[in-house]
């Protein structure tokens, strides 16, 4: 199948005059924004007869929050569109750290709270630091040849074949003058309608709850900071009773945590709240060598 990706830069676009399979529209980015033609794009691609798709577009802050956001705003589309997570390097303030981790807890969220799988959009050449997640979720790579202008889809786009993914971006630069004023994203799906349909659809049947499968602890850890699995005695009553070791899944929530908490306190030194030198060290005590070492990471030192 063929379409495009779309977001607030192509507002008032008319889908009903665009010859395409599919749709996939920003609804949301960070825990605060949300695209202001979503609702007139979406209805309009389900009223033309497209596939649609939803994404949201990664700022890197508290992946729960996010994702909660994305899905209290797109809540009366869903089992309609297939969902898609954004992670780019523009405005993103966690990217090029963490960024599997990141994007796990986001796409397990969703995931356990409705039941739908996502797809994960990052470039193709990012694909193996990546490759637990799109183990586990759907893969939408982008990768362009060039940035020479395309005026018709491409039946064979450049590299295809090179790795497996669900749908391609392969340019940002289709021109359809007598439409749209400026150029647009352009996808291929390797996915039939049906396919699309069935990745779109809310489950039939509630998901299993967590006490009946069997999950890794850094599974279990991440359960746990969505909010599964309740808190402190209940907590280690539960994962006991379902056969997990709680000490071990609590020590990794922990560990989880203070990484975080690290990387937070990295990017406050970075925006210059503790000063330099003797004064920073003073005011960060014991957390200066783990929170220097962050910031080192952060800026790209050895």
């Amino acid at each position: 199948m063929n379409g495009f990706d779309i977001s607030s830069h192509q507002a008032g676009i008319d889908l009903s005059k665009i010859d395409c399979d599919f749709i996939i529209t920003k609804a949301t980015e960070g825990y605060y924004y949300t695209n202001p033609d979503f609702v007139r794009s979406f209805d309009q691609g389900i009223a033309t007869g497209k596939r649609m798709g939803i994404y949201h577009y990664a700022n890197g802050t508290d992946p729960i929050k996010e994702a909660k956001f994305f899905l209290k705003k797109i809540e009366p589309y869903l089992g309609k569109a297939i969902l898609c997570l954004d992670w780019e390097r523009s405005n993103n303030r966690s990217y090029g750290y963490n960024d599997a981790d990141w994007c796990m807890r986001f796409m397990d969220y969703v995931y356990d709270t409705v039941g739908i799988k996502m797809f994960l959009y990052i470039s193709a050449g990012l694909r193996n630091k990546f490759q637990k997640v799109l183990d586990k979720y759907y893969f939408w790579a982008a990768q362009y040849a060039d940035f020479s202008p395309v005026y018709e889809f491409q039946e064979h786009p450049w590299n295809e074949g090179a790795y497996e993914c669900e749908i391609r971006q392969y340019t940002s630069c289709f021109w359809m003058p007598s439409i749209w004023r400026s150029r647009l994203d352009t996808n291929k799906a390797y996915i039939t309608p049906e396919q699309w349909d069935a990745m779109a659809a809310l489950p039939t049947e509630e998901p299993e709850d967590p006490e009946q499968q069997e999950y890794t602890t850094d599974e279990l850890a991440q359960q746990v900071l969505n909010g599964k699995w309740g808190n402190g005695d209940e907590r280690r009553r539960l994962l006991e009773e379902a056969g997990y070791n709680y000490k071990e899944v609590q020590a990794r929530v922990n560990a989880i945590l203070a990484d975080e908490n690290i990387t937070r306190l990295a990017r406050e030194v970075i925006a210059g709240k503790y000063g330099n030198g003797s004064e920073r060290r003073e005011k960060l005590g014991e957390m200066y060598p783990s929170v220097q070492k962050r910031v080192n990471q952060l800026l790209g030192y050895r």
